[in-house]
């Protein structure tokens, strides 16, 4: 008895060790567990999700989108050259701008004060020119003075010498023909 006691012990240790997949299978035979029918129609939320199958229009497949896509940037990659080079092009004038700019403003302020020494030498010479004008026609006036003063001198002298004093026709007369002469 012992004896089959052990045995079924070892039986029984061996088959929970081995899985007891035919203690399962009996158990599902005596209870069977009940099937759902497979569902024909569409959950009432499908409508409402964002993923949308279209399978009557066929897109480009991933090659063609892939390809597509490819132009595109090698389209754009073209003209983002083309537009570097244009900036830096631009960046290269401005540069150039830059310099001549600062030479053609070092220039200004050097003909700048160039043209207020030479504003500044005419105002200087015109006031000299003015005080000359004012010299001389002060100068004149007292030629012309003393010449009268030196006539009526002169007149008078000729009359205490008891001489005439000529008058116009004579002086005409004279004056003919001293030109005649020179002719």
């Amino acid at each position: 008895m012992i004896r089959n006691t052990v045995i079924a012990i070892v039986l029984t240790s061996g088959l929970c060790l081995a899985g007891c997949d035919e203690l399962a299978v009996s158990a599902a035979r005596q209870n069977p567990v009940p099937q759902t029918p497979a569902r024909t129609t569409q959950a009432n939320y499908m409508p409402q999700t964002a993923i949308i199958t279209d399978l009557q229009t066929p897109g480009p497949t991933a090659i063609e989108s892939a390809l597509a896509w490819s132009g595109k940037y090698a389209d754009l990659s073209e003209k983002l050259v083309a537009i570097q080079e244009v900036k830096q092009q631009l960046d290269k004038d401005n540069r150039r701008l830059l310099v001549e700019q600062a030479k053609l403003r070092t220039e200004l302020e050097q003909t700048s004060n160039e043209l207020d020494e030479a504003n500044d030498m005419l105002i200087q010479m015109r006031t000299e020119l003015d005080k000359w004008k004012a010299n001389i026609l002060g100068f004149r006036e007292e030629m012309q003075e003393m010449e009268m003063a030196q006539t009526q001198a002169l007149t008078k002298v000729l009359e205490l010498l008891g001489g005439q004093m000529p008058t116009k026709t004579q002086e005409q007369k004279t004056s003919e023909t001293q030109k005649d002469a020179s002719q």
